[in-house]
This record gives C-alpha cells, structure tokens and sequence, in this order.
C-alpha cells in the first residue's frame, strides 16, 4: 500500500502564509480534522500506539490536538487513519478544506489561517466534518 498524504503544515507555511502569524496557526484546520478523527474511532492503531500519551491526553480534554499535530511532525497520512479514515479522507480531505476556507471568509477573517484556535472553530471543523461523513453514508 502506498502511503498518501493528505495534509502537512509545511505546505501552508510555504509561499503565501501570512508573516504576522504564529507558525501551528498553519496547521489549526489538520489538528481539528485529527481531534474529529480521534473521537470518531478513525485513527490507526499506529497513532494510537505510537502517540498513546497524547491521544490520552486529548481525550481526557488535558492538551488540544495540536500537540498531537506537533508531535506527528505536522503531516496527516493514510498511515494515520483506519480504513474507514482513510476511505473518508480521500474522498472528503480536500472538500472539508474548501467548506473551512468558505466558513472562515463568511466570518470575516483574511485567510483560514487567522481563524483562532480554539474549542468553537473546533466544534465547526467538526460540524463541517460530520456532515460530509453523514454524506459519505
């Protein structure tokens, strides 16, 4: 199996990333997709073995997922998701960025970047991400 990738913070510090930022803002829409993931049992069993004390941590709510982000080196692969994730992630990743980028200009903000992190942009990411999952049905 070859492994795809779908996301990595890399990317979106590359070219046009806004220099007034703070660098994991360029990461905020992978670390809601992995905490909407964790709680909808879609991540692989490596992930959860291999970063258990995070994974545990976030789903005791003790740290946010992008201490997890940060402790996969920032990068969302088919390696970290279960069938059904990655099933999702293909087909859904790139629609899930658009819906987010929609939400983030229809509130106002310059870029999806300047959306700060916290629970309720979590909670929308999350809203956007069960209604593509229900689509997926």
């Amino acid at each position: 199996m070859s492994i795809e990738k779908y996301d990595d913070v890399s990317w979106h510090e590359e070219g046009e990333y806004p220099t007034e930022l703070p660098p994991q803002n360029a990461g905020s829409h992978i670390a809601y997709f992995l905490a909407w993931a964790l709680r909808r049992g879609l991540l692989s069993e490596n992930v959860k073995r291999d970063f258990a004390r995070e994974v545990a941590a976030i789903e005791r709510g003790e740290i946010e997922s992008p201490k997890l982000l940060a402790a996969m080196d920032g990068k969302l692969t088919s390696e970290d998701l279960n069938e059904r994730g990655r099933v999702f992630a293909a087909k859904f990743y790139d629609t899930f960025l658009e819906r987010w980028e929609e939400w983030c200009d229809e509130q106002g903000f310059a870029s999806m970047y300047h959306a700060p992190w916290d629970r309720k942009h979590e909670m929308v990411a999350a809203w956007i991400l069960d209604d593509l999952f229900s689509d997926q049905s």
